[in-house]
Protein backbone atom coordinates (compact mmCIF):
# COMPACT_ATOMS: atom_id res chain seq x y z
CA UNK A 1 0.00 0.00 0.00
CA UNK A 2 2.90 2.62 0.79
CA UNK A 3 4.62 1.66 -2.13
CA UNK A 4 1.19 2.55 -4.11
CA UNK A 5 0.81 5.59 -2.33
CA UNK A 6 4.67 6.56 -2.99
CA UNK A 7 4.61 5.89 -6.72
CA UNK A 8 1.21 7.72 -6.99
CA UNK A 9 2.75 10.74 -5.11
CA UNK A 10 6.17 10.49 -7.31
CA UNK A 11 3.99 10.63 -10.65
CA UNK A 12 2.27 13.53 -8.89
CA UNK A 13 5.37 15.44 -8.65
CA UNK A 14 6.90 15.18 -11.65
CA UNK A 15 3.32 16.04 -13.48
CA UNK A 16 2.95 19.15 -11.27
CA UNK A 17 7.39 19.70 -12.21
CA UNK A 18 6.43 19.50 -15.73
CA UNK A 19 3.32 22.14 -15.83
CA UNK A 20 5.63 24.37 -13.52
CA UNK A 21 8.35 24.20 -15.88
CA UNK A 22 6.05 24.19 -19.03
CA UNK A 23 4.28 27.28 -17.30
CA UNK A 24 7.39 29.02 -17.39
CA UNK A 25 8.94 28.29 -20.07
CA UNK A 26 5.61 30.19 -22.14
CA UNK A 27 5.30 33.23 -20.44
CA UNK A 28 9.11 33.86 -20.94
CA UNK A 29 8.37 32.69 -24.36
CA UNK A 30 11.88 30.73 -24.09
CA UNK A 31 11.23 29.33 -27.41
CA UNK A 32 8.78 31.15 -29.69
CA UNK A 33 5.72 28.80 -29.14
CA UNK A 34 4.01 30.79 -32.16
CA UNK A 35 6.84 30.83 -34.62
CA UNK A 36 4.63 28.44 -37.03
CA UNK A 37 2.17 31.48 -37.53
CA UNK A 38 4.33 33.68 -37.72
CA UNK A 39 6.35 31.92 -40.41
CA UNK A 40 2.55 31.09 -42.20
CA UNK A 41 1.36 34.78 -42.73
CA UNK A 42 4.99 36.86 -43.14
CA UNK A 43 7.30 36.73 -45.81
CA UNK A 44 10.98 35.52 -44.99
CA UNK A 45 11.69 39.05 -43.83
CA UNK A 46 9.38 38.26 -40.39
CA UNK A 47 12.03 38.80 -38.09
CA UNK A 48 13.19 42.44 -39.30
CA UNK A 49 10.81 44.45 -37.21
CA UNK A 50 12.75 47.76 -37.75
CA UNK A 51 11.11 50.04 -40.57
CA UNK A 52 8.15 48.24 -40.67
CA UNK A 53 4.45 47.99 -39.55
CA UNK A 54 3.82 45.25 -36.54
CA UNK A 55 0.45 43.72 -35.93
CA UNK A 56 -0.77 42.04 -32.76
CA UNK A 57 -4.09 40.75 -32.63
CA UNK A 58 -6.54 37.49 -32.82
CA UNK A 59 -8.01 35.47 -35.32
CA UNK A 60 -10.04 39.09 -37.13
CA UNK A 61 -6.03 39.42 -38.28
CA UNK A 62 -4.57 36.26 -37.98
CA UNK A 63 -5.65 34.81 -41.07
CA UNK A 64 -3.47 34.76 -45.09
CA UNK A 65 -6.73 36.89 -46.40
CA UNK A 66 -7.21 39.20 -43.44
CA UNK A 67 -6.80 42.67 -43.83
CA UNK A 68 -3.54 42.95 -43.41
CA UNK A 69 -2.56 41.09 -46.61
CA UNK A 70 -5.00 43.67 -48.03
CA UNK A 71 -2.32 46.62 -46.31
CA UNK A 72 0.34 44.87 -47.61
CA UNK A 73 -0.97 44.63 -51.05
CA UNK A 74 -1.98 48.42 -50.93
CA UNK A 75 1.38 49.61 -49.84
CA UNK A 76 4.08 47.02 -50.84
CA UNK A 77 7.01 49.45 -49.60
CA UNK A 78 6.20 49.15 -46.70
CA UNK A 79 6.33 45.50 -44.30
CA UNK A 80 4.00 44.66 -42.10
CA UNK A 81 4.73 41.88 -39.78
CA UNK A 82 1.36 39.86 -38.77
CA UNK A 83 2.34 38.37 -35.44
CA UNK A 84 -1.47 37.83 -34.82
CA UNK A 85 -2.83 34.46 -33.19
CA UNK A 86 -6.61 33.36 -33.63
CA UNK A 87 -7.96 32.91 -29.82
CA UNK A 88 -5.64 35.40 -28.20
CA UNK A 89 -5.08 38.49 -26.59
CA UNK A 90 -3.44 40.84 -25.02
CA UNK A 91 -1.68 38.95 -22.45
CA UNK A 92 -0.76 36.78 -25.12
CA UNK A 93 0.29 39.73 -27.37
CA UNK A 94 2.87 41.06 -24.71
CA UNK A 95 4.36 37.70 -24.44
CA UNK A 96 4.50 37.71 -28.21
CA UNK A 97 6.26 41.00 -28.69
CA UNK A 98 8.50 40.75 -25.64
CA UNK A 99 10.38 37.28 -27.47
CA UNK A 100 10.21 39.64 -31.19
CA UNK A 101 10.55 43.02 -30.50
CA UNK A 102 13.68 44.11 -30.57
CA UNK A 103 13.93 47.42 -32.21
CA UNK A 104 11.24 50.30 -31.98
CA UNK A 105 9.10 49.55 -35.65
CA UNK A 106 7.71 52.05 -37.91
CA UNK A 107 4.11 51.86 -36.51
CA UNK A 108 1.99 49.61 -34.56
CA UNK A 109 -1.37 48.10 -34.99
CA UNK A 110 -3.11 46.29 -31.94
CA UNK A 111 -6.17 44.65 -33.26
CA UNK A 112 -9.04 44.85 -30.33
CA UNK A 113 -12.22 42.50 -30.58
CA UNK A 114 -14.68 43.99 -28.15
CA UNK A 115 -16.72 40.48 -28.53
CA UNK A 116 -14.16 38.39 -26.54
CA UNK A 117 -11.36 40.36 -25.65
CA UNK A 118 -12.12 41.32 -22.19
CA UNK A 119 -13.38 37.48 -21.57
CA UNK A 120 -9.22 37.04 -22.49
CA UNK A 121 -8.17 38.55 -19.97
CA UNK A 122 -10.64 36.27 -17.64
CA UNK A 123 -12.42 33.80 -18.46
CA UNK A 124 -15.76 33.36 -16.38
CA UNK A 125 -15.42 30.09 -14.89
CA UNK A 126 -18.23 30.70 -12.26
CA UNK A 127 -20.93 31.02 -15.11
CA UNK A 128 -24.28 28.84 -14.34
CA UNK A 129 -24.42 28.05 -17.87
CA UNK A 130 -20.90 26.47 -18.72
CA UNK A 131 -20.35 22.58 -18.75
CA UNK A 132 -18.45 21.28 -15.60
CA UNK A 133 -15.18 20.81 -17.59
CA UNK A 134 -15.60 24.26 -19.53
CA UNK A 135 -15.14 25.28 -15.68
CA UNK A 136 -12.60 23.43 -14.95
CA UNK A 137 -10.56 24.95 -18.25
CA UNK A 138 -11.15 27.88 -17.51
CA UNK A 139 -10.45 28.07 -13.91
CA UNK A 140 -6.92 26.47 -14.29
CA UNK A 141 -6.14 28.85 -17.80
CA UNK A 142 -7.10 31.80 -15.47
CA UNK A 143 -4.31 30.88 -14.05
CA UNK A 144 -2.18 28.80 -15.96
CA UNK A 145 -2.00 30.48 -19.15
CA UNK A 146 0.03 27.63 -21.08
CA UNK A 147 -2.92 25.81 -21.25
CA UNK A 148 -4.86 28.23 -23.26
CA UNK A 149 -1.52 27.59 -25.44
CA UNK A 150 -1.82 23.89 -25.38
CA UNK A 151 -5.78 24.01 -26.25
CA UNK A 152 -4.88 26.69 -29.35
CA UNK A 153 -3.03 23.57 -30.16
CA UNK A 154 -4.93 20.70 -29.67
CA UNK A 155 -7.80 22.21 -31.68
CA UNK A 156 -5.21 22.06 -34.72
CA UNK A 157 -4.97 18.79 -34.64
CA UNK A 158 -6.76 16.89 -38.25
CA UNK A 159 -7.98 14.39 -36.08
CA UNK A 160 -9.82 16.21 -33.84
CA UNK A 161 -10.92 18.90 -35.76
CA UNK A 162 -14.39 17.49 -35.64
CA UNK A 163 -14.59 18.31 -32.12
CA UNK A 164 -13.25 21.78 -32.40
CA UNK A 165 -16.66 22.75 -30.92
CA UNK A 166 -15.62 21.77 -27.67
CA UNK A 167 -12.45 23.80 -27.48
CA UNK A 168 -12.72 27.22 -26.54
CA UNK A 169 -10.93 28.81 -29.63
CA UNK A 170 -12.38 30.01 -32.92
CA UNK A 171 -11.69 28.71 -35.98
CA UNK A 172 -8.91 31.15 -37.91
CA UNK A 173 -9.86 29.31 -41.25
CA UNK A 174 -13.24 31.44 -40.97
CA UNK A 175 -13.60 32.84 -44.90
CA UNK A 176 -16.28 30.59 -45.49
CA UNK A 177 -19.32 30.37 -48.62
CA UNK A 178 -22.39 30.14 -47.23
CA UNK A 179 -25.18 32.15 -48.13
CA UNK A 180 -28.48 31.11 -45.77
CA UNK A 181 -28.05 31.24 -42.70
CA UNK A 182 -28.78 28.78 -40.51
CA UNK A 183 -29.22 28.41 -36.78
CA UNK A 184 -27.16 24.56 -36.87
CA UNK A 185 -24.24 25.71 -38.98
CA UNK A 186 -23.72 28.68 -37.23
CA UNK A 187 -20.36 29.30 -34.86
CA UNK A 188 -20.71 26.69 -32.48
CA UNK A 189 -18.04 28.46 -30.49
CA UNK A 190 -20.04 31.89 -30.63
CA UNK A 191 -23.44 30.02 -29.60
CA UNK A 192 -21.30 28.05 -26.70
CA UNK A 193 -19.22 31.08 -25.22
CA UNK A 194 -22.81 33.32 -25.51
CA UNK A 195 -24.92 30.88 -24.08
CA UNK A 196 -22.75 30.31 -21.25
CA UNK A 197 -21.79 34.17 -20.35
CA UNK A 198 -24.76 35.42 -21.42
CA UNK A 199 -23.67 38.64 -19.95
CA UNK A 200 -20.87 38.81 -22.06
CA UNK A 201 -21.29 40.78 -25.12
CA UNK A 202 -23.56 43.08 -22.93
CA UNK A 203 -20.95 44.23 -19.98
CA UNK A 204 -18.02 43.73 -22.26
CA UNK A 205 -19.48 46.62 -24.89
CA UNK A 206 -20.96 48.67 -22.37
CA UNK A 207 -18.02 48.14 -19.78
CA UNK A 208 -20.38 47.30 -16.70
CA UNK A 209 -20.50 44.65 -13.42
CA UNK A 210 -17.68 42.16 -13.82
CA UNK A 211 -16.28 43.38 -16.66
CA UNK A 212 -15.35 46.76 -15.67
CA UNK A 213 -11.93 45.44 -13.60
CA UNK A 214 -10.97 43.40 -16.81
CA UNK A 215 -11.61 46.12 -18.75
CA UNK A 216 -8.98 48.21 -16.55
CA UNK A 217 -6.16 45.42 -17.08
CA UNK A 218 -6.95 45.39 -20.61
CA UNK A 219 -6.04 49.13 -20.65
CA UNK A 220 -2.98 48.44 -18.50
CA UNK A 221 -1.67 45.73 -20.65
CA UNK A 222 -2.55 47.64 -23.59
CA UNK A 223 -0.08 50.21 -21.77
CA UNK A 224 2.43 47.41 -21.50
CA UNK A 225 2.27 46.79 -24.98
CA UNK A 226 3.19 49.92 -26.04
CA UNK A 227 6.07 50.08 -23.66
CA UNK A 228 7.31 46.92 -25.17
CA UNK A 229 7.09 47.51 -28.31
CA UNK A 230 9.26 51.42 -27.54
CA UNK A 231 6.58 53.30 -29.31
CA UNK A 232 7.38 56.69 -26.85
CA UNK A 233 5.49 59.83 -27.91
CA UNK A 234 6.40 59.63 -32.08
CA UNK A 235 5.39 56.49 -33.20
CA UNK A 236 2.32 55.66 -34.77
CA UNK A 237 -0.32 53.22 -32.42
CA UNK A 238 -3.67 52.30 -33.94
CA UNK A 239 -6.11 50.68 -32.00
CA UNK A 240 -8.96 49.43 -34.31
CA UNK A 241 -11.33 48.17 -32.79
CA UNK A 242 -13.95 45.53 -34.15
CA UNK A 243 -17.23 46.05 -33.12
CA UNK A 244 -19.80 42.51 -32.24
CA UNK A 245 -21.75 42.48 -35.83
CA UNK A 246 -25.16 42.81 -33.05
CA UNK A 247 -24.48 45.92 -32.66
CA UNK A 248 -24.45 47.03 -36.70
CA UNK A 249 -28.39 46.75 -37.39
CA UNK A 250 -31.53 44.32 -37.25
CA UNK A 251 -30.09 41.90 -39.59
CA UNK A 252 -27.52 40.27 -37.21
CA UNK A 253 -29.73 41.15 -34.00
CA UNK A 254 -32.14 39.03 -35.61
CA UNK A 255 -29.94 36.08 -36.21
CA UNK A 256 -28.89 35.94 -32.32
CA UNK A 257 -32.29 36.46 -31.08
CA UNK A 258 -33.47 33.83 -33.54
CA UNK A 259 -30.79 31.55 -31.96
CA UNK A 260 -32.07 32.17 -28.06
CA UNK A 261 -29.21 34.42 -27.46
CA UNK A 262 -29.71 37.53 -25.25
CA UNK A 263 -28.47 40.82 -27.09
CA UNK A 264 -29.15 44.12 -25.09
CA UNK A 265 -31.74 46.87 -26.05
CA UNK A 266 -29.82 49.70 -24.42
CA UNK A 267 -28.87 52.30 -26.68
CA UNK A 268 -25.59 52.45 -25.88
CA UNK A 269 -25.10 49.14 -27.39
CA UNK A 270 -25.40 50.24 -30.57
CA UNK A 271 -24.37 54.27 -30.88
CA UNK A 272 -21.07 54.80 -32.32
CA UNK A 273 -19.22 56.27 -29.37
CA UNK A 274 -20.32 53.16 -27.35
CA UNK A 275 -18.41 52.89 -23.08
CA UNK A 276 -16.06 50.50 -24.89
CA UNK A 277 -14.53 53.10 -27.41
CA UNK A 278 -14.98 56.31 -24.71
CA UNK A 279 -13.07 54.44 -22.49
CA UNK A 280 -9.58 53.70 -24.51
CA UNK A 281 -9.87 57.62 -26.04
CA UNK A 282 -9.96 58.68 -22.39
CA UNK A 283 -7.23 56.64 -21.35
CA UNK A 284 -4.96 56.79 -24.97
CA UNK A 285 -5.06 60.81 -25.63
CA UNK A 286 -1.60 60.83 -26.63
CA UNK A 287 -1.18 62.37 -30.19
CA UNK A 288 0.52 59.81 -31.82
CA UNK A 289 -2.21 56.87 -30.30
CA UNK A 290 -5.39 56.91 -32.66
CA UNK A 291 -8.31 55.04 -31.90
CA UNK A 292 -9.71 53.24 -35.21
CA UNK A 293 -13.48 52.49 -34.34
CA UNK A 294 -14.37 50.75 -36.92
CA UNK A 295 -18.48 50.61 -36.49
CA UNK A 296 -19.40 53.73 -38.55
CA UNK A 297 -17.38 52.37 -41.37
CA UNK A 298 -19.03 48.67 -41.29
CA UNK A 299 -22.42 49.90 -40.73
CA UNK A 300 -22.52 52.34 -43.36
CA UNK A 301 -21.38 49.92 -46.13
CA UNK A 302 -23.80 46.85 -44.76
CA UNK A 303 -26.68 46.38 -47.18
CA UNK A 304 -28.65 43.48 -48.24
CA UNK A 305 -26.13 42.57 -50.72
CA UNK A 306 -22.66 43.66 -49.11
CA UNK A 307 -22.80 42.42 -45.40
CA UNK A 308 -19.68 42.94 -43.47
CA UNK A 309 -19.82 39.38 -41.60
CA UNK A 310 -19.99 36.03 -42.63
CA UNK A 311 -23.55 34.41 -42.82
CA UNK A 312 -22.66 31.93 -40.05
CA UNK A 313 -19.83 33.14 -38.01
CA UNK A 314 -19.12 36.11 -36.62
CA UNK A 315 -16.08 37.19 -38.30
CA UNK A 316 -15.70 39.41 -41.53
CA UNK A 317 -16.67 38.47 -44.57
CA UNK A 318 -14.12 40.00 -47.81
CA UNK A 319 -16.51 42.97 -47.85
CA UNK A 320 -15.80 43.48 -44.10
CA UNK A 321 -11.73 42.71 -45.01
CA UNK A 322 -12.01 45.50 -47.60
CA UNK A 323 -13.78 48.15 -45.11
CA UNK A 324 -11.16 47.43 -42.38
CA UNK A 325 -8.50 48.02 -44.45
CA UNK A 326 -9.77 50.88 -46.27
CA UNK A 327 -10.03 52.51 -42.56
CA UNK A 328 -6.89 51.64 -41.91
CA UNK A 329 -5.31 53.04 -45.01
CA UNK A 330 -7.04 55.84 -44.69
CA UNK A 331 -4.27 56.70 -40.91
CA UNK A 332 -1.59 54.64 -42.18
CA UNK A 333 -1.56 57.07 -45.56
CA UNK A 334 -1.55 60.74 -43.19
Amino acid sequence: MKKKFKKIAYIFYLITVVIILFEISYRYQIIDFYKPELKEYNSKNYNKNNNSILVFGDSFSANNQSYVKTLQDSLPNIRFINNAVSGTGIIEANLIAKKRVKKAPKALIYQIYVGNDLMDIRKKSNASNYPFWKKVYYSISNNLISFRFLNYRLSQFKTIRDFRSKLDIPNPNYIKNDTIFSIDKYSDYEKQTLNGDQKLLKNSILVEGDRIKDFKKMLKKIETLLEICKVGDSIPVYLVVVPHCSQINSHYKNKYEKMGLSISQDSKYTIYNYPFIKGLKKKFSNKNIKIINLLPALRSNDRENNRQYLVNDFHFSGRGIQTTASEILKYIKK
